[in-house]
């Protein structure tokens, strides 16, 4: 899975799996500014499974510390669906 940051904005593509989550976290917490809220581009992400959702949350609950959140920009109607069947999408910004 390829990371790109460009703007204050982290574009994912690829399988956001238990193969690449851990890698994925370290990258973006990284270049992470912890400034303001963390926003990631999903558009090119095929695929996510609960690693990735774990990860994500983990990540969440390491911003909520300074006040910030995630967004989740541009998600495929597949990927919005893991979000919503497991009810993230309440916690997370889902935004298009």
């Amino acid at each position: 899975m390829d990371v790109i940051k460009k703007d204050g904005i982290f574009y994912l593509s690829g399988e956001f799996d238990i193969f690449h989550a851990g890698n994925v976290e370290s990258k973006i917490m990284e270049d992470y500014d912890k400034k303001s809220d963390l926003i990631l581009d999903f558009s090119g992400v095929t695929f996510m499974d609960s690693t990735g959702l774990g990860i994500l949350i983990s990540m969440l609950k390491e911003l909520e510390e300074d006040g910030n959140t995630i967004l989740v920009k541009n998600a495929t109607k597949r990927i919005k669906k893991v979000f919503e069947i497991t009810e993230l999408d309440k916690v997370f910004g889902i935004n298009d």
